[in-house]
């Protein structure tokens, strides 16, 4: 089975168990190269156009308002179609209750009829709940 992790990571100021710190590879990036050593699969980073700011709270507040205004960002690179792969990871952190808007970019028109799709979120919350709302 062919497969494919679609993935969206944000490095900078992140918040973490410790505390808000700057990091230099995202966490997303970090699951989604061992899903690759894992299972074979191709990588496909979702890369928006305008990067998110460095600064943590400048970042989600950029994050909220695309969520608000359902702003689908521009992306760097596209993916055509996935009729090539039968199993799709899609990954991200989870901004407000939800995926980063590139992600959407980048999967909205995709037709994912007959594929298994694997979902993979980080999130700093410990509420599962938000989780099952995805």
């Amino acid at each position: 089975m062919k497969s494919l992790v679609i993935y969206f990571s944000h490095t900078g100021e992140n918040y973490m168990r410790d505390g808000i710190r700057n990091i230099d590879k995202g966490n997303t990036k970090i699951v989604a190269e061992l899903i690759n050593e894992i299972t074979n699969a191709e990588l496909f980073e979702v890369e928006p156009v305008i990067s998110y700011p460095y600064n943590y709270k400048e970042c989600c507040d950029k994050a909220k308002e695309e969520l608000n205004l359902n702003i689908r960002p521009q992306i760097k690179n596209k993916i055509d179609n996935i009729n090539d792969y039968d199993v799709i990871y899609i990954g991200g952190p989870v901004w407000w209750g939800h995926l980063p808007m590139p992600l959407f970019t980048a999967i909205d028109g995709l037709d994912f009829a007959g594929k298994i799709v694997k979902p993979f979120l980080l999130m700093k919350a410990q509420d599962l709940e938000v989780l099952c709302k995805i």
